[in-house]
């Protein structure tokens, strides 16, 4: 029988900074994962994804940030990457992250027809 166990708040300041580092780690690695889906379906070329990102730059910077983030304004590439990093490590993430996403689940679909379909 396991009883209960008393752990120090060191200890549970530990645990919980771990818990950060491995989702800030699964953050980077969906956001790198963003630029590979982004280069293989060449979405910043895609009309749509590039009206996205000009209504995007179209926001000061706080709003960008409040939208998705400020980093996604230095480029295409960075506003695709954040978006999906946001879609994937989020269950509430914001519209603009979503509408990211599809778009890049989309292209996919179109881009890659003899490979396995993805689903959102």
């Amino acid at each position: 029988m396991i009883k209960d166990v008393k752990v120090s708040s060191s200890i549970q300041k530990l645990i919980l900074s771990f818990q950060h580092l491995i989702a800030m780690f699964g953050a980077t690695v969906d956001h790198e994962l963003g630029h590979q889906i982004a280069k293989l379906t060449n979405a910043h070329n895609d009309y749509e994804m590039q009206e996205m990102y000009s209504r995007f730059m179209s926001l000061s910077s706080t709003q960008r940030g409040e939208v998705l983030s400020g980093y996604a304004g230095e480029s295409i590439h960075e506003f695709i990457a954040e978006g999906w990093s946001e879609y994937r490590n989020n269950p509430n993430c914001r519209p603009l992250a979503k509408s990211i996403s599809n778009r890049l689940f989309d292209l996919y679909n179109q881009h890659t027809p003899r490979l396995v379909k993805v689903r959102r």
